[in-house]
């Protein structure tokens, strides 16, 4: 039941339209933020989580129960890629008129075949996944004017790249 109910409750996030309440987030206190939520998740999987961020100001325009929904799955990834015990990275910094945000782990990797793969309907790499909570963080991300890409490789871990349109915090 639990199981179904996960599924479902990731359709429905996928399927429901829903009302942006777009506002400017500071990026660098919003995943201090965000990474006290997953810090216990990473002790209790023996995963440190580091965050990289000394600048605050960092700002992007976007609706943060969705923003914190990718990052949170993002970093819940990583965490469940590390087989033994490692560490998830959060990097954040400015870069050409944009807000990039890596989270790299420290885990297994992913191929190359199924890197191409992400995104697509069902695909996993878990045993128990379903695919939909990367094609939901990819419709977020797409729906904030953002771009998400990763780079892994077998046995190096996976780095996760998102970038946002970088926004002055008075408009």
């Amino acid at each position: 039941m639990d199981r179904a109910e996960y599924i479902i409750s990731d359709y429905l996030n996928l399927a429901k339209p829903q009302a942006d309440q777009l506002e400017v987030i500071e990026i660098s206190g919003f995943l201090v933020h965000t990474l006290e939520i997953m810090n216990s998740y990473g002790l209790i999987q023996n995963v440190q989580i580091h965050l990289n961020c000394n600048q605050t100001d960092l700002y992007i325009r976007a609706d943060k129960p969705k923003l914190t929904q990718v990052i949170l799955n993002l970093i819940k990834n990583g965490v469940e890629a590390i087989p033994d015990k490692g560490e998830v990275t959060v990097n954040a910094y400015y870069y050409k008129e944009e807000i990039c945000i890596e989270i790299i782990d420290t885990g297994k990797g992913i191929s190359r075949e199924e890197l191409e793969q992400l995104g697509t309907v069902f695909f996993t790499t878990k045993e128990t996944g379903t695919g939909l909570g990367i094609l939901v963080t990819f419709r977020i991300v797409e729906a904030l004017k953002g771009k998400i890409a990763f780079h892994s490789e077998l046995g190096m871990g996976t780095k996760v790249l998102l970038k946002f349109p970088a926004v002055d915090q008075l408009k």
